[in-house]
């Protein structure tokens, strides 16, 4: 399938910091049409054989796609600058229709720095921020938020319907300039959804 945007993205995020994690849960919306919609054209006739065809057409409203990240993904910053995490990050797919995550972006919050996972701290930098995120599907590789091509990880990023794809998050932070005992924001994720299992086709 294509991969532009279109009308069955859904855009979810969580905000990186020292929260605990809790869940983002997506709205199930009613069905598109009532249950009595008007079965039209009665004009296939029954052929010599006595058979007739009818042919059962879908339509598939973007709303019924859905789905749940964590609204927080928390870290605990050690001596040498290294994030501990949860253990426990997940994608719910919590639709009847299987899905991918077609992107996944990050912004920094106000006073951080997003750098590469393996960049250097230069004396003037503060409070430089470098993370990855890895999903849980076998062979699942590392995606830098800074400085990754999501496109060459994106099919380890598919979600079975009504199923559950684990992922792992990792990083750092250079240069410190604050000490905080309560949630300290850090980055903002954006995780964009959509149908399918990101392979693309002709």
């Amino acid at each position: 399938m294509s991969e532009s945007k279109g009308r069955f993205q859904y855009i979810k995020r969580g905000i990186v910091g020292m929260a605990a994690a809790t869940l983002l849960t997506g709205v199930v919306a009613a069905p598109a049409f009532a249950a009595g919609s008007d079965a039209s054209g009665q004009g296939s006739p029954f052929n010599a054989a006595g058979s007739g065809t009818s042919k059962v057409e879908a339509t598939i409203d973007d709303a019924q796609v859905t789905a749940t990240v964590p609204t927080s993904l928390p870290v605990v910053i050690g001596a040498d600058g290294a994030f501990s995490t949860a253990d426990n990050a997940a994608i719910h797919n919590t639709s009847v229709f299987n899905i991918h995550v077609s992107s996944i972006t990050a912004s920094p919050s106000s006073g951080m720095s997003l750098k590469a996972l393996d960049y250097a701290a230069l004396p003037g930098d503060k409070d430089v921020v470098g993370m990855t995120v890895t999903s849980g599907a076998t062979g699942g590789t590392a995606f830098d938020l800074a400085a990754g091509s999501f496109d060459s990880v994106k099919t380890q990023w598919a979600v079975d319907a009504n199923g559950t794809l684990a992922f792992k998050y990792a990083g750092k932070m250079q240069n410190i300039s604050k000490i905080s005992t309560l949630p300290m924001e850090l980055l903002t994720v954006t995780w964009t959804i959509a149908p399918g299992d990101g392979t693309v086709t002709a």
